[in-house]
């Protein structure tokens, strides 16, 4: 990965495979699992595996700092999931 920004908390590091970063974003969108780390990545799937439970969602979301991740039963969720499925390898390289 390479270093692209740095601005107050957050470092953002671009990855150099970029096959890699369009599966990992593909999946993030499609199961709308953005979870930073593998302990938070599975607390989301086991709650998209669940029952639908908002509240749920809404608490895990404010523990993790998450501001975009979405159920798979919402309208948001949805709509990352048919973005997804809409781009390209091609696209998401340009």
């Amino acid at each position: 990965a390479r270093l692209v920004a740095v601005g107050g908390r957050r470092i953002l590091l671009e990855r150099l495979d970029v096959a890699a970063e369009f599966a990992s974003w593909r999946r993030a969108l499609t199961s709308g699992n953005w979870g930073t780390t593998p302990r938070v990545q599975a607390a989301y799937a086991r709650l998209a595996e669940g029952p639908r439970d908002d509240e749920a969602w809404a608490r895990l979301n404010a523990r993790t700092g998450c501001r975009g991740c979405f159920p798979p039963w919402s309208a948001a969720g949805a709509a990352s999931r048919s973005r997804a499925n809409r781009t390209s390898y091609a696209r998401f390289r340009r």
